[in-house]
């Protein structure tokens, strides 16, 4: 997550500037009461969502199991936890074309400048299939001048990713100054 980290320090620098920079300083109108607070969340909502995907499908009293079998499922249990913090979760916003395509963003929470790719490890759907979807992804945001961070979220609850740091670390080399690209990986190996 220290991508995420600098690129979130980097933004507090630019609005201290701003402030600075105004003669008479006014504090902002809204001020949240998470701040950065909201980063940690959103880290801790990354670390502990394959226990809360357990949780949900070991329920009690016979109850129907909440089953995570597609990137649809991952997508509905992320937006569940993201929705009590963030209040703008904007869902499948589509990107500049790229090649003469367009693709549409998992989740944006466009006051922070983030964007979340979602995707789900499977036998069939391994690093070579993930980085081919999350690489063009990755070139269309860089054209989004209003995002800067962007967590591609990538959900491995049986390890099938024999490759996975290399995956991480390739992508996260296409960070660039206006779009860092943080790469996270769960459950942890």
């Amino acid at each position: 997550m220290v991508n995420l980290y600098q690129a979130l320090l980097l933004g507090y620098l630019d609005e201290i500037r701003i402030y600075i920079s105004i003669p008479e300083f006014q504090a902002p109108s809204k001020i949240t009461p998470y701040s950065i607070d909201e980063f940690v969340y959103l880290g801790q909502i990354f670390d502990k969502f394959h226990s809360v995907a357990n949780q949900l499908n070991n329920r009690k009293k016979g109850k129907r199991p909440f089953v995570i079998d597609d990137e649809t499922d991952v997508q509905d249990l992320l937006h569940a936890l993201m929705t009590p913090v963030f209040e703008d979760i904007r869902i499948d916003e589509p990107t500049p074309s790229y090649a003469g395509k367009f693709a549409k963003m998992d989740f944006t929470i466009k006051e922070k400048q983030i964007v979340i790719e979602t995707k789900i490890a499977s036998p069939s759907h391994l690093e070579d299939k993930i980085s081919d979807e999350l690489i063009p992804d990755i070139i269309r945001y860089k054209e989004r001048k209003d995002y800067n961070i962007l967590i591609c979220f990538i959900y491995d609850p049986e390890f099938k990713l024999k490759k996975a740091p290399s995956l991480k670390n390739d992508l996260e080399k296409m960070s660039t100054p206006g779009l860092a690209v943080e790469v996270v990986i769960e459950p942890k190996r």
